[in-house]
């Protein structure tokens, strides 16, 4: 069973190629210097190189282990890889109670001590809404988007049945999000149950 990496992998991810960087920076100062481009014999200079080779290539297995083939966004579902990550369901008279728990929801948030911002939303009252929002990321900024639908219990009938809530959330085209997203709808569903638990 899959599950959401509590780590944030990204950064560490990021930081192991700027040490990588800076080791091969450092090697070519030295080699410039001694006017020499020959290798170093000694055995620990080959240590430390394999070493900072091998840290961001585990890190990144290690990545897979919690987030198959990198994706760049995540979604709640029905019956999701992410157990944690299900589509949530309210009684039919929670809807508005459920749009203004989950804009609440999202204005407490932040990321990386970044506060997560509202970009739009919109509301049909007794129906449901969407509301969109920016998330903090290292170096971008993810995009949540909250979608709030009361469930007919027959087509064309007024009488709702239950209210679903989904929400996706995704990096900016090109980019691999290291599992950030998945941890983005995790928390933000957690500051939703403590507002409102499904089922209410």
């Amino acid at each position: 069973m899959t599950r959401i990496s509590p780590i944030p992998w990204e950064p560490i991810w990021l930081l192991s190629l700027l040490v990588w960087l800076v080791s091969a920076i450092w090697i070519g100062v030295r080699q410039f210097r001694a006017r020499t481009f020959r290798l170093p014999r000694s055995p620990l200079f080959y240590g430390a190189l394999a070493l900072v080779i091998a840290i961001p290539v585990g890190l990144k297995l290690l990545d897979y282990r919690f987030v198959p083939f990198s994706r760049a966004d995540a979604a709640t579902g029905v019956d999701p890889s992410l157990p944690e990550l299900h589509t949530r369901r309210y009684n039919a008279h929670t809807v508005d109670e459920l749009y203004e728990a989950s804009l609440q929801a999202v204005q407490s948030l932040s990321t990386y001590g970044q506060p997560w911002t509202i970009v739009f939303v919109n509301l049909q009252p007794g129906w449901g809404g969407r509301i969109v929002a920016k998330v903090p990321a290292p170096f971008r900024l993810d995009t949540l988007s909250i979608t709030i639908q009361a469930v007919p219990r027959a087509p064309d009938s007024e009488e709702v049945a239950f209210v679903r809530l989904d929400v996706y959330s995704a990096a900016p085209p090109g980019r691999f999000d290291f599992g950030e997203n998945a941890r983005h709808i995790r928390q933000f569903l957690r500051a939703l149950d403590a507002r409102l638990p499904e089922g209410e």
